[in-house]
Formats: structure tokens, sequence, C-alpha cells
């Protein structure tokens, strides 16, 4: 019977092996706007809060109104000369909340690469005292494709 049981979660864990990537366990992930899209890879996950940073990504707002999810979008446009610095006391604001309140929040742009990573890398340098290298290799670390 215990078999069972660890086959079906390990079934469960292969549906969603790439996204969203944990940053800071047990809070903090990072990823693409699949994850957002996906109300059952939101719940299978735990997220409570979800920061969107994509200009071009609509909330679904429909899919988390009886969830109890905290959900805020900031319209970061995806442009090298978009000064995303000044969304990032909003953005530590909202993964702070989500730690205090132990909550689970999803950081996400389009793809999880740049926006959405720029911040969480802010975020580490911030809140956890990091210089820049180490914060970009850690998260690197945990998330492959961010540049």
């Amino acid at each position: 019977m215990g078999n069972q049981s660890s086959r079906n979660t390990n079934q469960e864990y292969n549906q969603y092996p790439q996204d969203p990537s944990f940053v800071l366990r047990p809070f903090l992930y990072l990823g693409g706007a699949s994850v957002n899209q996906d109300p059952n890879l939101v719940n299978y996950y735990g997220i409570t809060h979800i920061l969107n940073l994509a200009y071009e990504i609509t909330p679904n707002m429909h899919l988390y109104r009886n969830r109890n999810i905290q959900y805020k979008h900031i319209r970061a446009d995806d442009a090298l000369n978009y000064n995303i610095r000044n969304h990032f006391e909003e953005a530590f604001e909202m993964i702070d909340d989500a730690r205090r309140t132990n909550g689970k929040i999803l950081v996400h742009c389009a793809m999880g690469i740049s926006r959405s990573a720029t911040i969480v890398i802010a975020y580490l340098i911030n809140r956890y005292d990091m210089s820049l290298n180490e914060a970009f290799d850690f998260v690197k670390s945990r998330r492959s494709i961010v540049a």
C-alpha cells in the first residue's frame, strides 16, 4: 500500500517537473506565466500569493476569486531600458507578506527568465544581504534559464 501512495505522489510531481522553481524553501517560487494560468498547479504547490510582473500577461482573477489567493499585477515591460527598480519596494512588500503569513508566493513574468528573476535577485540582496553575484548564482542554481 505504501508503494502505491508514493507512486501516486511521484506521478503527480512529474506532471509539473519544471515550473515553478523553488528559490527559498518553504515560501518563494519563481516561474513563468504558465503557472499563473493553471489553478491546479497553483493548488498543487500551495501558492497563496501571486506576483505577476508581466505587462503583457492579463491577470485571470476569475481563476482565484474564491481561493483566498493574494494577487498583484505589476506591469513591468520586458525592455532593456525599462527601470524595474521602480517596483522593488512594492514587490518586496508582497513577498514579505507571504513570508510573514507562512504563505507561498509565486513571482512570475512571461517566462520566468528576466523580470521576475530580477525581482527575486533584488529581494535576496535586500533582505538576505547577498551580493549581486551571490544572489544571481543562487537563483540560477535553482532555475537554470535565468538570464
